[in-house]
């Protein structure tokens, strides 16, 4: 009987974010552009990461906020596992462009005029 079948799905995760939000707090400012090259920087000099401690007070689950961090953070989508110090300059000039518009916001089109 075809309605006794039992359909079995893989759990799955669906994780979203504004494009160069890195502390995950649902804006997208200097302070990410700032966190970025403190990351880099803290990545280069100890090998550690210095992201955990500001990440812990978003809403993510902990396991999946350093993740997220990097991939929001990696705003010209290279196939860099996390953000790079260029993601810092795309994403102040992305905010500077933004602050030029009337609702001052960061739009696809901004960005694609930022990254090319």
């Amino acid at each position: 009987n075809t309605g006794d079948k039992q359909y079995k799905y893989n759990d799955t995760k669906l994780l979203m974010g504004l494009k160069g939000d890195v502390n995950l707090d649902n804006k997208v400012n200097q302070i990410d552009a700032t966190l970025i090259l403190k990351e880099v920087l803290s990545l280069e000099m100890s090998g550690k990461t210095i992201l955990s401690d500001t990440l812990s007070k978003s809403d993510v689950p902990e396991e999946d906020a350093l993740e997220l961090s990097y991939f929001l953070g990696n705003v010209d989508e290279s196939n860099d596992i996390r953000f790079a110090q260029v993601d810092s300059t795309y994403l102040l000039r992305a905010l500077l462009k933004a602050d030029m518009t009337p609702d001052r916001v960061i739009t696809e089109e901004i960005w694609k005029s930022i990254i090319k």
